[in-house]
């Protein structure tokens, strides 16, 4: 058995996929297919980017994925010197009631209070963000402020502006803490 490299719950092995072997639990995986179908992107591993099978989208979603049938194709220029002016009184409400809502957790199980207290503290040792779209941990390891979720959405780690449409430009390595 092995674990979900995104929440990082336990995973059988059948939640893998069948070429790439990176194994993500039901939940995460439908999560990712239907941000790709939002943001009108081709389904991919996570991790590696390898295309998924339609067979093995469906069987996740448990219906076709819905493909555009149009979509441009844009190069956008990078989102890290962004304007102050551009950082929205409404990205500054969704930030803090970020930080004001609950942490999220996997797993069905309540966390205790003391585990609870544990996990606060070691985000703020690591300097740990939630991503703005689907609000799962992120760490910053190196690299600039320009970061890229597991979930696709892009933005600013120092302050949370989010581009209104997608970058072209590699972000920085992120990893997702729980």
């Amino acid at each position: 058995m092995s674990c979900c490299h995104i929440c990082w719950e336990d995973a059988v092995p059948t939640h893998s996929t069948t070429v790439c072997s990176h194994a993500y639990c039901q939940p995460c995986w439908t999560q990712w297919i239907t941000s790709c179908e939002t943001k009108q992107l081709d389904p991919t591993c996570p991790e590696c980017r390898l295309s998924l099978p339609s067979a093995f989208i469906q069987t996740r979603l448990g219906r076709p994925f819905l493909r555009q049938s149009w979509r441009p194709r844009v190069s956008y220029a990078s989102a890290t010197n962004h304007p102050p002016s551009l950082y929205t009184q409404q990205q500054q409400q969704q930030q803090q009631q970020q930080r004001e809502a609950p942490p999220a957790s996997s797993s069905s199980e309540p966390m205790d209070l003391e585990d609870a207290l544990t996990l606060a503290a070691l985000r703020e040792q690591l300097g740990a963000k939630q991503c703005p779209n689907c609000h799962i941990w992120i760490e910053r390891v190196a690299g600039c402020n320009a970061m890229m979720c597991l979930c696709g959405q892009r933005f600013c780690f120092d302050c949370g502006w989010m581009p209104t449409t997608p970058t072209a430009t590699t972000a920085t390595t992120a990893t997702t803490t729980t």
